[in-house]
């Protein structure tokens, strides 16, 4: 009896090796984030504001606009570095925009035990919230959400 591979088996090990392979040089990883991926950059934001202002004793805000957000202190009006970027404004992805309901502005910004407030002026404590504000990325067809929650300040998906 014979051992080793017939030539068609070769062949589909062949094929199967190629395909793999164009679908590893189609991933590109200096690749532009997904609205999805940029989302979650925007929560991790909100979440790192609430944590700074319950470790540090301040509040702390994110600042919203379309195209970005940006981190600020002393109620909103002192910008500080984002500590990923080091930048104070962070800029989305070209095509993708960002947008808020459940605040008067384009804010919201945390007491030194995390309650979330919406709506501060600058220089302004602004109001607790009284119902859950909703952050949106949006590129193109997709559209990718989270809640931040009264009371707790808890960002979910």
């Amino acid at each position: 009896m014979p051992r080793g591979y017939t030539l068609i088996e070769l062949i589909l090990v062949l094929i199967l090796t190629a395909i793999l392979a164009a679908d590893v040089a189609a991933r590109d990883p200096a690749a532009p984030l997904d609205a999805a991926a940029v989302a979650r950059q925007v929560a991790a934001a909100v979440r790192l504001a609430q944590l700074d202002s319950m470790t540090k004793g301040a509040r702390y805000c994110v600042q919203f606009s379309a195209t970005g957000y940006a981190f600020a202190t002393q109620d909103c009006t002192q910008l500080v570095a984002d500590p990923v970027t080091g930048q104070t404004t962070v800029d989305l992805p070209n095509g993708m925009t960002l947008a808020w309901s459940g605040l008067s502005t384009n804010n919201v910004s945390f007491s030194g035990n995390g309650v979330p407030y919406g709506g501060a002026a600058a220089g302004t404590q602004g109001q607790a919230l009284a119902a859950s504000a909703a952050v949106s990325v949006t590129d193109g067809p997709a559209v990718y959400s989270f809640l931040i929650t009264p009371q707790t300040g808890v960002v979910q998906p």
